[in-house]
């Protein structure tokens, strides 16, 4: 029988075939028909049929990865209640976040609900969109990972990297600044109740998020915001790119590891503040 490893090693193989053969179809007909009459006819059939086809085994690979490969991992790592790949976080969570005007269109994958030193979360790779009458323009892809928090009465504070999803408009709140000049320069620290923030916001908890790219092998490289409200503490990445995807097979495990050591770190540091679970 074989293992998940083998079975998505062949799911890679029949997808780099299917691709090779789709550039060899659009070759052979390039130089046989010079895409004119009878040629460009099959052509037009061919390229949107083959790439729906390649689109569909691409999604059924990345589906098994995800339910199988990336699963045991987080079940491994964190008390796993619950993962579906096909499927992100509930975007009405949104409304608890500073955003911007914007018509929030969402997608996502990878989501899971689980517990670390009994702390209850939510975490999904995420892409949002904002809407007009041209259509939907990408603004963010990341993660988005949701903290329970044991009070509900927390006033809201943010710690924004200038996101576009950090946005102050809809936060009329007091800027605070920390004493670390070089985090004042990448962040911005808004709050309801502005002598609430040295209790939460430690000089430790501003050198840790100072460091969090190195300290975590940049899987967290990107623009971040964390931000408390409604009982929970959210924490968004910025990445531009989903986490426990990787092309290379090889290094697929790898990636794995390195971005689930990214959520357990980042865990890990906010529960260095016990402030924030007390």
């Amino acid at each position: 029988m074989n293992t998940p490893e083998q079975k998505l090693k062949s799911l890679y193989t029949i997808e780099k075939i299917f691709l090779i053969a789709w550039i060899a179809l659009i070759a052979v007909l390039v130089i046989a028909f010079n895409l004119q009459g009878f040629g460009f006819a099959i052509f037009l059939i061919a390229l949107p049929v083959c790439f729906f086809i390649w689109v569909f085994l691409m999604r059924k690979r990345k589906a098994f990865s995800g339910d199988n490969i990336t699963r045991d991992a987080v079940a491994r790592s964190f008390e796993l209640l619950e993962y579906t790949y096909k499927k992100h976080i509930d975007m009405t969570q949104l409304v608890e976040m500073p955003s911007s005007e914007w018509n929030a269109i969402g997608r996502g994958s990878d989501y899971f609900l689980a517990r670390h030193r009994s702390v209850e979360f939510q975490f999904s790779n995420i892409s949002l969109s904002d809407s007009d009458e041209d259509g939907s323009i990408p603004v963010f892809v990341g993660q988005w990972l949701i903290l329970n928090l044991p009070r509900s009465n927390w006033p809201r504070m943010s710690i924004d990297q200038y996101s576009p999803i950090g946005d102050s408009r809809r936060f009329p709140t007091v800027d605070f600044f920390s004493e670390n000049a070089a985090f004042n320069k990448q962040f911005r620290i808004m709050a309801d109740d502005p002598p609430m923030v040295p209790f939460l916001v430690t000089p430790q908890l501003v050198e840790n998020i100072m460091a969090l790219d190195s300290a975590t092998n940049n899987s967290a490289k990107g623009k971040k915001i964390f931000f408390i409200g409604g009982g929970h503490l959210h924490v968004i990445l910025s990445t531009n790119r989903y986490f426990f995807e990787e092309r290379n097979l090889s290094l697929l495990q790898n990636r794995i590891d390195n971005d689930i050591y990214c959520i357990k770190y980042i865990i890990d540091m906010l529960l260095s503040n016990q402030k924030f679970f007390s």
